[in-house]
């Protein structure tokens, strides 16, 4: 069967799977009204909610919600690509390891409290402190040294090394925490249940099933970040991508994300009031290989062989079955250089290879493997589709691929562990940071994910990172991701953009996105 034909089954599956939903919660009871004139937006995340807190907790849903419940010092302006002022009004280097920062005076937190150089003090101290251990502890965090309180309103932030991403590591994180509340509490995971930020929104409550924010009165201080334009909004924790669709239908929603194409087409023939909102985004599916032989029985060390796989993954027909139409017209990924961060504005040099089955097959000859081999694919959830469209460009030159998808967690593991042969799965800078020392230290630096164990990549991201001249910068980073194309050691394979679906009575603004799931949603408004 053509890879088409089964998607398209596929899709069919689901839909039926969406009626379905749509008949049991019709027969619960009657549909609840769009609640534009409460002024309330109702929408689902997939995963439960335990905590909004941006220090301690990483992850997706939490990443939408924190950022409009808690500030940091400095704004990245996705679209114009430069820093701006939030928290601090003026920034400045001291000298290659010190940073200064002017506070914005006049700043509350939800709770009345002033904000002050004894809350960022606190929370830097916090993020770096050896006995608080948390995800992304050493990724996001290890660059920096100490806090320093110059007066009421200055700090200095002192790094183990300057370098051309310190800033907008800044602009990302950490979220700047209440001292006099946070430092109080026995278990300082207990803050993201009641968190008080100084965002446009506040947390108005939290349980297992949701939460509710609501616009923050104190949110009049002038920030990058602009004020909520929404009086509250109700979260709801739905795992089921069905049953999310399912209370769209029935008006219980106004807005999902994450959807399947396919599946909000046959949403929307049946809700004329709802359309879908098409957000690019810097994620995107790619596949890697184990070069290093982690996994022991990887036939990857060669490159004919990855070179034959890439050769035989029609990245084009991918494109027109994953892509959605509005997209077409956005570039195609060269290289793991997304051309949205910094300082990704060249072509790293290298090409891929192209779409070519024959090469492919005669390549596999080359290598000793005329009647193909056993691959398996590790995936997991959202790029699953990819994975098994691309397990069947490589069935017909011969490799007999398998697909397998378990829980995230598992899938985690098992490629952590060095257990992934070949991978096929989803990348987003590490949570949409804007510049591409995170993916370059993700891939290449030592750490588990790096299944090239390259010496002079592995070098390369280093001083890469503690390089100040962008210049330089960017041609180091072209050296990397040149490299990783010529050793065919990974490839990109489509754009992942977020789907949304929601009520006409929402606006979503183009400008500014977030770089992960394509909204923030002090950026959603009533429509006029």
């Amino acid at each position: 069967m053509r890879f088409t034909e089964a998607f398209r089954e596929t899709v069919m599956s689901k839909a039926f799977l969406v009626s379905a939903a749509l008949a049991a919660v019709a027969v619960a009871g009657t549909p609840v009204q769009a609640q534009k004139s409460k002024d309330t937006m109702r929408f689902a995340v997939g995963d439960s909610i335990r905590y909004v807190e941006g220090l301690f907790n990483a992850g997706v849903e939490g990443f939408i919600l924190d950022k409009v419940v808690q500030d940091t010092l400095l704004y990245w302006d996705t679209i114009e690509k430069k820093l701006k002022p939030q928290l601090a009004t003026e920034w400045k280097r001291i000298d290659d390891k010190t940073l200064e920062f002017k506070l914005r005076q006049n700043v509350k937190f939800h709770d009345g409290s002033e904000f002050s150089a004894d809350d960022v003090v606190y929370t830097f101290e916090t993020a770096i402190d050896p006995k608080y251990n948390f995800r992304l502890k050493e990724t996001r965090y290890s660059y920096l040294k100490s806090a320093e309180k110059v007066d009421k309103y200055t700090v200095r932030i002192h790094v183990n090394q300057g370098s051309g991403v310190d800033l907008i590591n800044i602009a990302n994180q950490p979220p700047i925490l209440p001292a006099s509340i946070h430092s109080k509490l026995a278990d300082k995971v207990d803050f993201g249940r009641t968190t008080i930020g100084t965002g446009p929104y506040r947390l108005a409550s939290l349980k297992d099933t949701g939460i509710l924010l609501e616009k923050a009165s104190t949110y009049t201080w002038g920030g990058s970040s602009p004020v909520a334009k929404i009086g509250r909004i109700e979260v709801s924790a739905i795992g089921d991508k069905q049953t999310q669709m399912a209370k769209v239908l029935v008006d219980e929603l106004d807005m999902i994300f994450d959807v399947d194409l396919e599946q909000s087409k046959d949403v929307m023939e049946k809700k004329k009031n709802y359309t879908l909102y098409v957000s690019p985004t810097v994620n995107f599916v790619f596949t890697n290989f184990d070069t290093s032989n982690r996994s022991v029985n990887s036939m990857f060390g060669d490159k004919r062989l990855r070179e034959a796989v890439l050769s035989a993954i029609d990245r084009d027909a991918l494109r027109k079955v994953f892509v959605p139409e509005s997209m077409k017209n956005e570039p195609k990924l060269t290289s793991m250089c997304h051309h949205w961060l910094e300082p990704c504005k060249a072509d790293p040099g290298p090409k891929l290879p192209d779409f070519d089955p024959a090469r492919a097959k005669k390549l596999l000859a080359e290598a000793g493997f005329p009647n193909g081999f056993d691959l398996e694919i590790l995936t997991w959830a959202p790029p699953k589709q990819v994975a098994e469209a691309v397990a069947g460009d490589l069935r017909k030159v011969g490799i007999r691929a398998s697909v397998n998808s378990p829980a995230r967690n598992v899938f985690t593991k098992l490629r952590g562990d060095g257990k992934a042969v070949m991978q096929v799965t989803i990348w987003d800078n590490s949570g949409g940071q804007p510049d591409i020392d995170a993916t370059a230290r993700y891939f290449f630096d030592d750490t588990a994910q790096n299944y090239a164990r390259d010496t002079e990549l592995m070098e390369l991201v280093n001083k890469a990172r503690v390089e100040l001249d962008q210049g330089k910068r960017e041609q180091m980073y072209n050296r990397i991701f040149g490299k990783a194309n010529e050793e065919r050691y990974m490839s990109p394979i489509v754009q992942f953009p977020s789907l949304i679906i929601h009520s006409k009575d929402l606006v979503f603004e183009d400008a500014n996105i977030l770089y992960t799931q394509g909204f923030a949603l002090n950026r959603v408004s009533w429509a006029k």
